[in-house]
């Protein structure tokens, strides 16, 4: 679930935002982790998922002559994160209106 840029903090596993906004491949190994993530929130999950969508998006363009797969693969799997973080927030706030 992790590589390992993460800290345990009184048996909790913590996520270092700024690192994870940095370089979120080298935090998660996959984008639905990022989604599973606990101690993060909605808008940091969101933010982390952008930023690995721009970072999928910029390996793709830079190697868009020999059709990396595997960058076209991540950034679908960023994509599919994305909308299921979406339905989940929304599931959430139809759940709880007040928030």
């Amino acid at each position: 679930v992790y590589n390992n840029q993460v800290s345990i903090n009184e048996g909790f596993i913590m996520v270092d935002f700024k690192q994870a906004m940095h370089d979120p491949a080298g935090v998660f190994t996959k984008p639905i982790h990022v989604v599973h993530e606990a101690s993060l929130s909605y808008e940091q999950k969101k933010s982390i998922l952008n930023e690995w969508e721009l970072d999928a998006q910029a390996i793709l363009r830079a190697d868009e002559e020999n059709m990396c797969t595997d960058c076209v693969s991540m950034l679908s799997r960023v994509h599919r994160a994305l909308a299921f973080l979406e339905e989940l927030h929304l599931a959430e706030l139809r759940e709880h209106p007040e928030q």
